[in-house]
């Protein structure tokens, strides 16, 4: 498996701790001005990424669809204080 990038990390970190808080998944566009990003097509790009890498399950079908799978929550514990 290829190591998540800085954004990468960032982007996942910002889906789990939404999760955990709310206990539903954020929208894009959500992680799109939380992060920054230039827009929801750039926020698509590392979610797809993301599910390339196993890191994240999507669920086209509904909204809201994104899921972090063990194999992301693992890399986040291993890479705890960096990103975001």
């Amino acid at each position: 498996m290829t190591l998540p990038t800085r954004r990468q990390v960032a982007v996942l970190r910002a889906i789990a701790d939404y999760l955990d808080t709310n206990g539903y998944p954020p929208t894009q566009r959500w992680l799109m001005q939380e992060l920054s990003l230039g827009s929801t097509n750039a926020t698509s790009c590392h979610l797809a990424a993301l599910g390339k890498k196993g890191l994240l399950e999507r669920d086209f079908g509904v909204a809201r669809g994104l899921r972090v799978t063990p194999a992301g929550r693992a890399s986040l514990a291993a890479t705890k204080g960096k990103g975001r």
